[in-house]
């Protein structure tokens, strides 16, 4: 699949698509709908806002490093270099409010963000019947871990959306670009998707 990420100066979300998280490839019968907008802002980074309809969603954890994905979670993965890296970003983020963020070319011997950045810090706000988090991931992180990027029109980098909830009941692992695996493994560039600046 692809997303096109509108380029903006200001905050905004204006003109930019609903992406839908709703590939289910290993069929869990509970997964809430779930969304999400990307918009690339000028000299600041990546703004980004995943919202799911999820009631009572699981939220213990609350800080930076946290192991979130034992929450309800909403996570987004990118490699914003693939031409010149195999590096990849886990941005995972709890109802809560925690947020973990790993860096590496695969599952095991992720280095965390901090050996890079400081944490941005997400927006999480829970309602009734649904959650969602806003997240600026800026510029200088990314090219903190690739260097310098040409952040323009056209650029071009890989990534994934997801949503998951580990706990028995109501258990589900869905993402925007499919997956294909065995079992629930969201750490697989191989199934990123085209993300494109617009």
């Amino acid at each position: 699949m692809q997303y096109t990420i509108p380029y903006h100066k200001p905050f905004s979300f204006r003109n930019a698509e609903v992406g839908r998280i709703a590939e289910n490839p290993w069929g869990y019968p509970s997964a809430p709908e779930t969304i999400f907008q990307a918009s690339f802002v000028e000299n600041f980074g990546l703004l980004i806002q995943l919202s799911t309809f999820e009631k009572n969603p699981k939220k213990e954890f609350k800080s930076p490093g946290d192991p979130v994905w034992k929450d309800s979670c909403l996570e987004f993965f990118a490699n914003f270099a693939p031409k010149k890296s195999n590096l990849y970003l886990n941005f995972e983020m709890g109802a809560g409010g925690g947020i973990l963020i790993g860096v590496g070319e695969g599952r095991e011997n992720r280095r965390p963000i901090t050996d890079f950045h400081p944490y941005p810090l997400p927006q999480v706000t829970v309602r009734d019947d649904m959650w969602e988090t806003l997240l600026l991931i800026p510029k200088e992180l990314i090219e903190a871990v690739y260097g310098k990027i040409d952040w323009k029109p056209g650029y071009a980098f890989r990534g994934n959306f997801y949503k998951c909830l580990e706990k028995e009941n109501g258990r589900h692992f869905v993402c925007w670009n499919p997956v294909v695996a065995e079992k629930p493994d969201f750490h697989r560039p191989e199934f990123f998707g085209d993300l494109v600046l617009g």
